[in-house]
């Protein structure tokens, strides 16, 4: 993009602008209401007055004598006959009335009071650079109270709005004050109390929001569209205008004439009318103004919000040429940084080329082909004429014109490079550079390895290809968005590129034990992947697909680790793994192990893969290469090899279907026998849940339990060679329990994680009997696919297929609003160049990225580098020398900040002093290459590695595997409560640890666990009676609860005295309402009663035993960490709270913050998902900064963000911009999203570097 550096803007001011002002502005006044005379041309002085601007291509603009592409627009006026009110003041100017005197016109507080006022406010503006929000309630908070102005001695007369915006006065009289007589009042304002009213005194007087002229907009804001019938169709705002310029002139008539009083008044309420809906015309009590009588016009506010507003809609997302947007399909045979182009689409999208002694050939030859591929479509002379070759009969004139001040605009060809994008960008790598392969046919060509970062798969998916026309959009495309330079996921460190479903099965296949080819195959495979020598034969004569992998391998590649496929043996037997499930990589040979997931898939968990070590020794190009020329073989591969499946590969045979139904029974048996044990009242209820939901919990846990018997069925006698179970064992597609599903049982189909117990009254199907409880009308599908379902079991499978539905749909919403929130509030963090992170505004939200500086693109799970590598040179270079205790060298390696991996190879090695030290160098070296760079956008790298996975998370609560009695949020729901900081979280619980003398016995545990519960009058009440006609309360109480709880009828009859008159009668006890009321009071008095509490710890409503690690720990649900920690045997140092709040208010700012942190991650953890921790601490840091939890949302810190564009462009524009116009901000547009609304480059990234070139040293030659 070229950048016009004379017309970049450094600042907005925002204000109201005075008639005055106003007049300067728009120096074309409007009188008319009328649109076009009788010969269809706009009428001078009418609402569409020529001199305004031109909208036709074909007329010149009046004012400045340009076309349409020139002129800009030019503003008009009208003036009012008669003041009106600004609709978006009315509060304000309400506030101000009611703050100040009718007489003096000063703020109803004494002189010293206000000088003081004045004085916080000034020091605050000095500091902040804005007008203190605070001190403005304060003064109007205590104004308002005030009954007498202490400036001049008279009665301060309080004002109220009635429909919207009409202003009477309350004292001596009710009347009706009119904008003629507040402006009046708010004129003589002085400037300083002005400033403490919360307007500007120099940029926004409080008089201007009572407006005399109202300023019309050009017409480019509100152009006319002709109709396919040849008529104009006028906007919105036209009309609008027309009504105000009507209305005003009738109320001008009426005041000439000496009209009655009341029909001025109703003509000025009518003018108010148009001007308050020409701004908003969706105002609560105000019917809206609709044109014709039908549709609700837009209004100027209405036009600047939502989605489809000025800021989202046209300010941030533009629309763009040299664009285009088709069908993907997949092409395994390109290179990942390769994308087809259709020869239609190559042909309309084109690159300019300026003419130069190398290619001014070629390009003749372009010129001449014109519009035939490959041609060129534009020609552009020095001059700035553009000359089209498609309306050109002779080409040949203008090639040989062709000189080195041209510019031709060709067509694609290949090897240009583009910019690939697929909706929606969740990521920064949903966006990246391909290399152009011009191919046949109407779709754009992907490699499947690519898919991962775009999310992308071929059912359908469409794709966009943006052409870059500047020489440098083209060259940081190359630079930064290069596939070849973006393998690695900056979320987890790990390669996003590589294989996936039929790669990953191909891969294992090739590279099994079992897989010999014969020399014609082996050639084909090698030449597919661009390989022309075969290596040496295995001594069978055949080629082992080892063998050939090592091919495709980089020299030097070292690599050991397990496969996907590992049975997860007691003792691992590495290298002599007898299920070829130990990968091991030698010299960049393959000599154990075949490849799967873990080795080359993307995203790998927790571990660096084969992929990961690739990139990191042998850097991401070698990488690409290998994976481009591997992946063609592995494609080829697989169409030799060819995989399928069969009903065979998932039919299991008698003897399996006899234990599986076995199984069945046996699960069948056990939950009737539950249900039994239910309806002779012999089943104890678990802790907080009904007898019904605990029988409900069990029976879930026996079903669930009968799916795992039979997925240990299938594994038995499915046979291991077969596709799919291939597919299954290595992850490619698929899991053991869709073979399950397939060939032995559904099992239980889940309805928001219960059985499914809703349908008709009484049973859950009409094929079953009324008051019917076992297994199988419940929702237990007992038959497998392969069998096929009944009726029944089919529509039990559909509903929980509908469940998952209906839980995506919501998903999708709330996780995208959540994206938007964390985008906005972290936009603008970068690490700068003293490698702190900060803001726009220069507040310093972390001294080091992630507290250790490191890039997590880099960092590759720890592992950034061979360790091993490091610690055998390091011992040999060291020579023969006295090893040190493993003890001093875990403690050199610590310090240093290394991973704990040096340190166990050089233990291995026996490595002594010189050994340790020189690992430590070159480990700090190699460290030092893993730093974040200055002006990386670490922010919005944060925002999207954790909002983007958290798409994938479920919506719901669950309980806690194994604990069925505590209630725990879990996935997306508790994400967003921890995002927005809610101060009442849905699950607050703590586990409390024991100290070490007590942690061993259960009876002590529980004794904590019975003083800790909250007990309340309602815990203990059997029967809350309510007398109306006495206006008393009875509790009668339960005495086996009280005995329980050790407590009597009078300690609690002590605690309700301040309630009302307490007395106690054979155990009941009754409470008077003392004061004046009736049944409200009464009401809240039992509410009070009830939440009364009697003993315990306020807060903890359950409270359980639980052994864990060899010891007891107590979970609770509900939270108060003071109290806890003030109980004899609890261990302060271990207990944790799942409350922000209340860590903040018990333990400090950097508790809350790492529990956050650990609350975040956890949530994260618990689906599946990785995200590395550094992400997670800009996020919490960026909450937590200021020494208070704020959170990400509009009322946290986005509120206290002073970058008004970006605010506005979030929510609540209306209320943004305004505020803004009110309190004259100015702002410096440092926000990266403030500079892409005014359309200049963000300073950040490229963005934030600047090159000075030095012309007259050049021109000199010196330098």
């Amino acid at each position: 993009m070229n950048y016009d550096l004379s017309y970049r803007i450094k600042a907005l001011t925002f204000g109201l602008l005075s008639p005055e002002q106003i007049r300067k502005i728009g120096t074309i006044e409007i009188t008319s209401p009328d649109t076009y005379d009788e010969e269809g041309s706009p009428i001078e002085g009418g609402v569409l007055d020529p001199r305004l601007g031109v909208i036709d291509p074909t007329q010149v603009c009046k004012t400045c004598g340009n076309r349409i592409d020139r002129c800009p627009g030019h503003f008009g006026r009208i003036e009012l006959v008669r003041p009106v009110l600004h609709v978006g003041f009315v509060r304000e100017i309400r506030d101000i009335l009611n703050s100040t005197c009718a007489n003096c016109n000063r703020i109803l507080l004494p002189e010293d009071v206000l000088k003081e006022y004045l004085e916080k406010m000034n020091k605050y503006i000095k500091i902040h650079g804005e007008i203190s929000q605070k001190i403005i309630r304060e003064v109007i908070t205590k104004a308002s109270k005030v009954q007498k102005c202490p400036h001049c001695g008279k009665k301060a007369a309080k004002v109220k709005v009635e429909y919207v915006y009409r202003f009477y006065v309350e004292h001596p009289n009710k009347r009706r004050i009119w904008p003629q007589e507040i402006r009046e009042r708010l004129e003589g304002i002085p400037d300083d109390d002005v400033l403490l009213l919360g307007f500007h005194p120099g940029r926004s007087r409080p008089e201007n929001a009572v407006l005399t002229v109202i300023l019309v907009p050009p017409l480019s804001i509100r152009p006319s569209v002709t109709l396919e019938t040849g008529e104009k169709s006028e906007d919105d705002l036209t009309h609008k205008l027309a009504d105000i310029v009507r209305v005003n002139r009738k109320l001008e008539s009426l005041l000439g004439s000496g009209s009655p009083s009341v029909l001025v008044e109703e003509t000025w309420d009518l003018l108010q009318y148009h001007v308050a809906t020409l701004y908003d015309n969706t105002i609560s009590g105000l019917p809206p103004a609709t044109q014709h009588g039908k549709r609700p016009i837009k209004a100027i506010f209405d036009r600047w919000s939502g989605k489809d507003g000025r800021f989202r809609n046209n300010l941030i997302g533009k629309r763009v040429d040299f664009s285009s947007r088709t069908v993907i399909t997949p092409d395994p045979m390109i290179d990942i940084g390769e994308v087809g182009v259709p020869v239609e689409i190559a042909k309309v999208l084109t690159l300019p080329e300026h003419v130069n002694e190398y290619n001014i050939e070629e390009l003749k030859e372009r010129v001449k082909n014109g519009p035939e591929y490959p041609g060129a479509n534009y020609v552009i002379r020095p001059n700035g004429e553009k000359v089209k070759l498609t309306l050109l009969a002779d080409r040949q004139a203008i090639a040989d014109e062709l000189d080195y001040n041209y510019v031709v605009e060709r067509h694609l060809q290949d090897g240009d490079s583009v910019i690939f994008n697929r909706h929606p960008s969740l990521h920064r790598l949903s966006i990246l550079k391909h290399r152009v392969k011009v191919l046949p046919y109407g779709t754009f060509r992907l490699n499947p390895a690519v898919c991962t970062p775009y999310n992308a798969d071929f059912d359908g998916d469409e794709m966009n290809v943006h052409a870059p026309q500047s020489l440098q959009a083209r060259i940081e495309g190359d630079e930064l968005l290069a596939v070849e330079k973006n393998l690695v996921s900056p979320r987890i460190g790990g390669a996003i590129i590589g294989g996936s479903e039929d790669y990953i099965t191909a891969a294992y296949l090739m590279t099994s034990e079992k897989t010999k080819l014969t020399k014609k195959d082996a050639s084909r495979i090698l030449v597919w992947g661009g390989i022309y020598k075969l290596p040496e034969p295995d001594e069978d004569g055949l080629w082992s697909g080892k063998k050939i992998f090592s091919m495709f391998l980089p020299k030097g590649i070292e690599f050991r680790g397990k496969a996907s496929s590992c049975r997860g043996c007691e003792k691992c037997l590495e290298e002599n793994c007898p299920y070829d499930a130990y990968v091991v990589v030698k010299d960049g040979k393959l000599i154990k192990g075949a490849l799967d997931t873990n080795t080359i898939g993307v995203l790998v968990k927790a571990k660096t893969s084969l992929l990961d070590t690739i990139i990191r020794d042998k850097g991401e190009e070698a990488a690409a290469d290998f994976i481009s020329r591997y992946f063609k073989a592995l494609s080829g591969y697989i169409r030799l090899r060819g995989t399928t499946m069969s009903l065979s590969d998932v039919e299991l045979p008698p003897e399996a279907l006899k234990e599986v139904e076995e199984v069945i029974e046996k699960g069948k048996k056990d939950v009737m026998e539950l249900i039994e044990r239910a309806k002779k009242g012999k089943l104890e209820a678990i802790p907080g849940m009904t007898k019904r939901e605990t029988l409900e919990r069990l029976i879930m846990d026996v079903l669930q339990k009968t799916r795992g018997k039979h997925e240990e069925i299938v594994k038995r006698y499915l046979n291991p060679d077969s596709d799919p179970y291939i597919m299954a064992r290595t992850k490619a597609r698929g899991s053991i329990l869709n073979l399950t599903q397939m060939s032995a049982s559904l099992g239980q189909q889940a309805i928001r994680g219960k059985r499914v117990t809703t349908g008709f009254k009484g049973r859950t199907l009409s094929c079953f009997v009324p008051g019917e409880d076992e297994v199988f009308s419940k929702g237990y599908v007992k038959n497998s696919y392969v069998k096929g379902l009944t009726p029944a079991e089919f529509l039990f499978h559909a509903m929980a297929g509908r469940d998952s539905l209906v839980d995506k749909g919501l998903r999708t919403a709330e996780s995208g609003y959540t994206y938007r929130k964390l985008a906005n509030a972290l936009k603008d963090c970068m690490v700068d160049y003293d490698f702190t992170v900060r803001d726009s505004e220069d507040n310093i939200i972390q001294f080091k990225f992630g507290d250790d500086g490191i890039d997590p693109a880099k960092y590759f799970h720890g592992e950034y580098t061979n360790f091993r590598k490091i610690a055998e040179e390091s011992v040999k270079k060291a020579g023969e020398e006295q090893p040190l205790n493993p003890e001093d060298i875990e403690d050199k390696i610590s310090k240093a900040g290394l991973p704990i991996t040096l340190a166990k190879h050089l233990i291995e090695l026996k490595a002594g002093p010189k050994a340790v030290q020189s690992a430590i160098n070159e480990g700090l070296r190699v460290k030092e290459r893993c730093m974040v760079q200055p002006l990386h956008p670490v922010g919005i790298i944060a925002a999207e590695s954790v909002a983007e996975p958290a798409t994938q998370m479920t919506l719901r609560t669950f309980h806690t595997p194994g604990v069925a009695e505590l209630n725990i949020t879990l996935g997306l729901p508790r994400l967003i409560e921890l995002f927005d900081a809610r101060r009442k979280q849905k699950t607050p619980r703590m586990t409390v640890y024991l100290k070490p003398k007590i942690a061993k016995s259960k009876e002590e545990a529980e004794k904590i666990v019975r003083n800790m519960v909250e007990i309340k009058v309602g815990d203990l009440a059997k029967m809350v009676l309510t007398d109306y006609y006495e206006r008393e309360i009875t509790i009668i109480l339960d005495k086996s609860r009280v005995k329980k709880a050790d407590v009597k009828a009078e300690d609690i009859a002590k605690l309700l005295n301040k309630l009302g008159k307490v007395s106690v009668e054979n155990g009941e006890i009754k409470v008077k309402l003392q004061k004046e009321g009736f049944i409200r009071q009464l009401r809240d008095l039992r509410r009070k009663i009830l939440d009364t509490h009697v003993k315990g710890i306020k807060g903890i409503k359950k409270a359980r035993v639980r052994f864990k690690d060899g010891e007891y720990i107590i979970e609770t649900e509900g939270v108060n960490l003071q109290k806890v920690f003030e109980i004899d045997g609890v261990d302060t140092t271990k207990t944790t709270c799942n409350d922000i709040y209340e860590v903040r208010k018990v333990l400090g700012i950097e508790a809350a913050r790492n529990l956050l942190i650990e609350e975040v991650l956890g949530v994260l953890e618990g689906q599946g998902l990785e995200v590395d921790r550094r992400h997670v601490s800009l996020i919490a840091d960026i909450m937590c900064f200021t020494g208070e939890i704020r959170q990400v949302g509009r009322y946290g810190v986005l509120r206290d963000k002073k970058d008004i564009l970006a605010r506005a462009a979030f929510e609540t524009t209306k209320k943004v911009i305004l505020d803004a116009s009110r309190q004259g901000v100015r702002t410096e547009l440092k926000s990266p999203l403030d500079a892409v609304i005014v359309g200049k480059p963000p300073r950040i990234g490229t963005g934030g570097v600047n090159i000075y070139w030095y012309v007259g040293e050049i021109e000199s030659g010196a330098g």
